[in-house]
């Protein structure tokens, strides 16, 4: 029923939800309630993992979790130049090390052209 969980959340959402956990985890050693320190391991869990189970069921996230799944699918270290471009904004998401090379040679190259 469910593939491989992938990230589908952002840095800032686990962020909040780890600050969250943090004070739900206080607020609960004080007033002594095992389910509020429950709720906190949770949150606690779905930042650290940066997958939220109730995202996925209400397909929130769901571009995000995709465009991870397939950065994760590209092999970092091919030979070849590799460019993942955002199609709305234009902007290059992922290049990996032999495309960052690739961009070095051609600054360098366009600097002598004009000479």
């Amino acid at each position: 029923m469910f593939e491989t969980p992938s990230c589908n959340m952002t840095k800032t959402d686990a962020s909040i939800r780890a600050a969250v956990a943090v004070l739900l985890t206080v607020i609960a050693l004080i007033v002594h309630s095992y389910m509020l320190g429950a709720v906190a391991l949770v949150l606690l869990v779905t930042a650290y993992s940066r997958f939220c189970l109730i995202y996925r069921l209400l397909r929130l996230n769901q571009r995000f979790s995709t465009e991870n799944h397939y950065l994760s699918l590209l092999p970092e270290y091919n030979t070849s130049p590799v460019f993942i471009f955002d199609n709305t904004t234009r902007r290059v998401l992922f290049k990996n090390k032999f495309a960052k090379n690739l961009d070095r040679f051609i600054a360098i190259r366009d600097r002598y052209r004009d000479v």
